[in-house]
């Protein structure tokens, strides 16, 4: 009881005395804002009617920038600690997201984001991209960071790659080389995160195109599926070719077009690689490849020599034998040879 009669009490002379005293008792309440949590103190701040008499007194010194500072940072403080989140907060940052002081500019960017009414605020990504300039940068960017990785699921997809760009030129700068394990780490998890989302739409649109493709699209659309099976492997890539769903999507559009020698070619090649770099032997690709063991192309016979004989179900091939022992007639001979 007395802890708030005192706090009142402060808050009575900020609401009728001048600027010349204002700003010491500002900084009372701020730093009491601040100070360990105790009962009568959170019973206090926790009160909206608290921070909407603190909004005013902001008001009442708009154009005064050392004690709005105070009352910001001090009604965020309250938002952050004691979870205080009004209409009324939400709209006193707001109008003040543009202010020329770097400090305003900071503390607002560190709260606001994380009100529940700015998911509406009509320019939030403009908003959240802007963040990272804010100065000082080195605390910003954590802001930053903090932001996307609670929005990941949402970031608009023209946006990731400028996201991946900022989050990679702050820990790859030279001057951040002694960045700290942890912090690199929770920089990385996001940027993985990231990438795979992109990764994994790019990919996955290829392969709807190829779905629904026309037979004059479709080759130089599995050929570019098939070059990156072949790319260094990295994160992404092992996560999206080792799910087994690729490979039989794949196989279906192979079965599509199973009359065109060309792409079968393509086809083939990209599920042999996938399964001899990624580990995908199941049995759907064994028997597409099976399906294929006896064809003309000379190029689709060695493809598949070079993938067959290592899956597990070969073991149970009723002609494994005769097929292993004419694998080196198969051209190119040296290099068949160098399979058998």
């Amino acid at each position: 009881m007395k802890y708030a009669e005192d706090m009142l009490g402060i808050m009575e002379k900020l609401e009728t005395t001048s600027s010349t005293n204002a700003a010491s008792l500002l900084t009372k309440i701020e730093e009491e804002s601040r100070q360990d949590i105790y009962i009568d103190k959170v019973a206090f701040f926790s009160n909206p009617i608290i921070t909407e008499r603190l909004i005013k007194i902001g008001q009442k010194y708009q154009a005064d920038d050392k004690i709005l500072e105070v009352i910001i940072r001090t009604v965020t403080t309250i938002s952050e600690k004691f979870d205080v989140k009004t209409q009324d907060l939400y709209d006193f940052l707001i109008s003040h997201i543009e202010s020329k002081n770097k400090a305003i500019k900071f503390v607002i960017a560190s709260c606001v984001p994380f009100l529940p009414q700015f998911n509406d605020y009509n320019e939030k990504w403009k908003y959240i991209l802007s963040i990272p300039k804010i100065l000082p940068k080195n605390k910003s960017i954590h802001i930053f960071r903090t932001i996307i990785e609670q929005r990941i699921d949402e970031i608009p997809n023209d946006l990731r790659k400028n996201i991946i760009k900022i989050m990679e030129n702050y820990i790859f700068r030279k001057e951040n080389e002694t960045l700290d394990d942890d912090t690199f780490d929770q920089f990385m998890d996001i940027l993985d995160k990231l990438r795979w989302d992109k990764y994994n739409e790019e990919m996955l649109g290829l392969i709807g195109e190829l779905e629904t493709t026309s037979l004059t699209n479709a080759l130089s659309l599995i050929k570019k599926i098939e070059r990156e099976t072949r790319q260094e492997i990295g994160i992404v890539s092992e996560a999206f070719f080792s799910n087994p769903t690729i490979t039989e999507r794949l196989i279906r559009i192979g079965q599509k077009y199973n009359g065109n020698d060309q792409i079968s070619e393509e086809i083939i090649r990209t599920v042999t690689t996938i399964s001899n770099r990624f580990g995908v032997k199941t049995q759907n690709v064994y028997d597409f490849l099976i399906s294929h063991i006896e064809s003309k192309n000379n190029k689709i016979k060695f493809v598949i020599a070079s993938c067959v004989p290592f899956l597990p179900q070969f073991d149970h091939y009723d002609k494994k034998w005769e097929y292993i022992l004419s694998i080196p007639k198969i051209p190119p001979k040296k290099e068949s040879i160098a399979v058998f």
